[in-house]
C-alpha cells in the first residue's frame, strides 16, 4: 500500500529534489530550458508543480497538491479508456469532496502538534491517538493536510533535505494518509498507521536504490549536454 509512488511524492515535496526545483525557478531558468531535451523538460515541468508558488498560503499550497495528486492525476489516467476496459475504474478525489470547507480551515491546532515523544505529529494535532485504527477518508484527508502543514511550520529547516524514514512519525503519518486516499480512489482496502509502518520498513531501501540509479542516469545525460554530445541524448 505504502508504495514507491507515494515515497516519491514525499521526496518531491520535502526531499532534496525540492531544493533543485526551487533553484530551477530562480537561477538561469532560460538556459536550463534551452539545454534540456523535450522529455527532460516535461519531467521538470511535472516536478515543478510541487514547488510552492511565491505568496502562496500554506493552506492553499496543501490543497493544491492534494487536488493535483488525488484528483487531476486520476482524471488524466481515466482519459486513457483502453487502460480500464478490464479493470475497475478509480475515481478522482478532491478536497472539496472529502472535507467540508470548515474542516479544512480549522483542521488542527499547531500548539498541540506533538506526541508523547515530543515529535511533531498530525495525529496529536487532530486528537487521534490509536495507531492501529483505520482512518476514514475524511480523517486521512485531514491527516494529509495537517502533516503537510506541520512539515513547513515545525520542521521548515529540514524541508529540502528530508529522506523518508519509517521511524519519522510525521513522515509515516503523511505517507500513510496519502496511501489511504489513493487506495480509496482505487477501491483498495485501507490500512492503519501501524500496518503501513511495517510495510514502509520493507520498501524504503528499494526506493533509495532506485533513486540513486536514476540520479546517476541524469548525471550521465547532463554530462552529454555539457559536451554538446547531442547525437547520444536519450
Amino acid at each position: 500500500m505504502t508504495d514507491c509512488v507515494l515515497c516519491s511524492l514525499f521526496t518531491a515535496l520535502f526531499g532534496q529534489r525540492t531544493c533543485f526545483l526551487q533553484s530551477c525557478l530562480v537561477i538561469e531558468t532560460r538556459i536550463m530550458i534551452l539545454m534540456c531535451t523535450p522529455k527532460m523538460m516535461i519531467a521538470i515541468q511535472k516536478l515543478m508543480y510541487f514547488v510552492r508558488n511565491e505568496d502562496e498560503g500554506l493552506d492553499q499550497y496543501a490543497r493544491r497538491i492534494y487536488d493535483h495528486v488525488f484528483g487531476y492525476n486520476i482524471e488524466v489516467a481515466l482519459a486513457n479508456e483502453d487502460t480500464w476496459k478490464n479493470r475497475k475504474r478509480p475515481y478522482p478525489i478532491y478536497v472539496k469532496d472529502a472535507l467540508p470547507d470548515d474542516a479544512v480551515q480549522h483542521n488542527g491546532c499547531s500548539r498541540d502538534a506533538k506526541n508523547e515523544e515530543q515529535e511533531p505529529s498530525a495525529m496529536a494535532s487532530l486528537g487521534l491517538r490509536n495507531p492501529q485504527e483505520i482512518w476514514s477518508l475524511a480523517d486521512n484527508s485531514r491527516i494529509f493536510l495537517e502533516a503537510f502543514k506541520l512539515f513547513f511550520e515545525k520542521r521548515e529547516k529540514d524541508v529540502g533535505s528530508l529522506i523518508f524514514d519509517k521511524d519519522d512519525q510525521l513522515a509515516v503519518e503523511f505517507v500513510t494518509a496519502a496511501a489511504n486516499i489513493r487506495a480509496s480512489s482505487f477501491g483498495i482496502p485501507l490500512h492503519s498507521l501501524f500496518e503501513a509502518k511495517g510495510v514502509a520498513g520493507n520498501i524504503v531501501h528499494a526506493v533509495a536504490t532506485t533513486n540513486a540509479i536514476i540520479a546517476g542516469l541524469i548525471v550521465i545525460e547532463a554530462i552529454k549536454v555539457l559536451k554538446n554530445d547531442y547525437q547520444n541524448y536519450r
